[in-house]
């Protein structure tokens, strides 16, 4: 009866997700630019940043996290991030105020984010970094893709052996 009462017990107790810790990328800048905006879906037009997150740009709007949506969308687009203007450095320091991408444009950002140091928050996977667009086109149909320079995971070398060395006969 125990065992029934446990059982029971276990199963109606709520589902606790853990967020991974932050991680903030500070690694070697790495450029994007979108190969055919006409085909954002497709994957070679899109910086699939990590498994949740893809982020691309059709001809006109904004971007968009093309392993979740299909457009962009406004003003939650793109999905599973938040971002802010600001450096890299306080990314975690409560100093910045994340938002949506729309949010930190001003509310126009094809026209106001081109040059200004962004910080991204991956939410799912609880990644910060940092982004620079360096073109985001007109914003209206006509327009192009977009390109910017991002950081990447920091690169963590392996570790050398310093102990005695062994000889085995």
């Amino acid at each position: 009866m125990r065992g029934v009462v446990f059982a029971l017990m276990l199963a109606a107790a709520p589902m606790i997700h853990a967020t991974p810790p932050a991680v903030i990328w500070t690694g070697t800048l790495t450029n994007y630019t979108e190969a055919d905006p006409t085909s954002p879906l497709l994957a070679a037009n899109q910086d699939q940043i990590t498994s949740d997150v893809w982020l691309t740009r059709g001809t006109s709007q904004g971007i968009f996290n093309a392993f979740s949506e299909s457009s962009y969308s406004k003003p939650s687009s793109p999905a599973d991030t938040e971002w802010a203007v600001g450096s890299i450095a306080d990314a975690t320091n409560g100093t910045l105020t994340y938002g949506t991408w729309y949010d930190a444009g001003g509310g126009n950002p094809a026209l106001n984010l081109v040059g200004v140091q962004l910080v991204l928050h991956l939410i799912t996977d609880n990644i910060y970094l940092s982004v620079e667009f360096t073109a985001l086109g007109s914003g209206h149909e006509g327009g192009s893709g977009c390109s910017y320079t991002r950081s990447t995971p920091d690169v963590v070398l392996p570790t050398i052996w310093n102990g005695p060395l062994i000889t085995y006969n």
